[in-house]
């Protein structure tokens, strides 16, 4: 959503940083400012403040990539690592019971980012890339993460969502997926994200009660039999709340 008490200067700063960071090699002036629609001169003056910042260097070839003044603002984004990897016993408890992949999303902004995952023990099993993001609209998860905002909120990202989100459900699918998170703590998508991958998903919580990030319990659709939902639901939401124990103060919302 866009939020109009923003400065477009830094704006445009972090979208060249993010525009950077997914890309594969060092990028020039030209192919950043092409890549932001921008004016090649505010995307140099962006690139010669970051260097003076150590943020960016030049490289041999004119093009800019990432310096190690980047390296202390690293730290903290170790730690928030660290907290999932924290964990990766719940974790693991649900995919050898299970045989199923289970992944861990939190919100960025209006969409939602695979953090950690453990991958089913299977040869062929879905999965999902991780730091990897998609639109708050799809799939359980994104119902999590939905289920702790305000109704209008809701309404906004929905609104807001790209073509591509409605390609295998209606707005009716995601509120009533949202529904039943408030409801019971659970949810289920029977493959309105991928057709052939479905998943149970519940919120992993802070202390205050509020919706932290999403755990995902993610298979094929024959994995999710009418019989065998009701029991990966029941140990879904068991690690959901094992994990929200674990996490104690140290999650914050």
């Amino acid at each position: 959503m866009e939020n109009k008490n923003t400065i477009p200067a830094v704006d445009k700063s972090l979208k060249l940083l993010h525009v950077l960071a997914e890309s594969s090699e060092a990028m020039t002036t030209a192919q950043l400012a092409r890549g932001l629609e921008i004016a090649p001169t505010t995307c140099y003056r962006i690139i010669q403040t970051m260097v003076g910042h150590d943020w960016l260097r030049p490289t041999s070839t004119g093009a800019f990539t990432f310096s190690s003044g980047m390296f202390p603002l690293l730290k903290p984004l170790s730690d928030y690592q660290q907290l999932f990897e924290s964990l990766g016993a719940p974790l693991r408890q649900l995919v050898e019971q299970t045989g199923l992949t289970a992944k861990i999303s939190v919100k960025q902004g209006d969409v939602a980012a695979t953090v950690y995952r453990i991958e089913s023990p299977r040869p062929l099993s879905p999965s999902f890339k991780l730091g990897g993001t998609f639109p708050l609209a799809l799939g359980s998860s994104g119902a999590c993460l939905l289920s702790g905002l305000e109704d209008e909120e809701v309404k906004l990202i929905l609104d807001e969502s790209p073509e591509g989100a409605w390609a295998y459900q209606t707005r009716a699918d995601v509120l009533a997926r949202v529904c039943s998170v408030r409801k019971s703590g659970v949810c289920y998508d029977p493959g309105q994200y991928q057709p052939a991958v479905h998943a149970i998903s519940a919120p992993i919580d802070n202390r205050e009660h509020r919706c932290f990030a999403a755990i995902s319990l993610i298979g094929w659709a024959n994995d999710f039999s009418e019989k065998s939902i009701k029991e990966l639901k029941r140990l879904v939401a068991r690690c959901a709340s094992q994990c929200s124990k674990k996490l104690g103060d140290k999650a914050v919302a």
